[in-house]
């Protein structure tokens, strides 16, 4: 199979996944492979991972110009109604945008935190007030040989 068909029937199964909002691994239980072939068709660089047969398997489907629910069940597979996958996006968005934070902090830490933070910045070693400093402590050393302590 050439890689215009193969670009075809990549065109052509993702409109169908997208129009029929189904999930890789419902795709995949179609024709009875693995989700990650239908990622791998998706992204033409993996192509040559996917086996022939599979290839022959989309290509059917892509000649007889059902939808993937229609072929599905056709060929004797059940899948999961729309609502079923929109209802569980929709509780988990939910649930998610419902419950609090999940990192808490104990009172006055997030305070200790940004004064070290300021004072981190402040004492940039890219800044230039700062820069003459360390250059006079570094000539320092070298002339003295002691070390500074802070």
């Amino acid at each position: 199979m050439n890689d215009i068909a193969k670009t075809n029937i990549k065109e052509r199964l993702e409109k169908a996944i997208e129009s029929e909002k189904l999930l890789a691994q419902d795709v995949a239980s179609i024709f009875g492979l693995h989700p990650s072939y239908i990622s791998w068709i998706k992204n033409p660089k993996y192509w040559e991972r996917c086996p022939v047969s599979f290839w022959d398997k989309l290509l059917l489907w892509a000649n007889s110009g059902q939808g993937l629910r229609e072929y599905a069940e056709k060929h004797g597979k059940v899948l999961p109604e729309k609502q079923e996958h929109e209802t569980i996006i929709s509780s988990v968005d939910k649930t998610l945008l419902s419950e609090e934070p999940r990192i808490k902090v104990k009172p006055g830490v997030l305070e200790k935190r940004m004064k070290e933070l300021a004072l981190r910045d402040s004492m940039a070693v890219n800044k230039p007030e700062n820069q003459k400093i360390i250059i006079d402590i570094e000539i320092n050393l070298i002339i003295n040989g002691k070390k500074i302590t802070f």
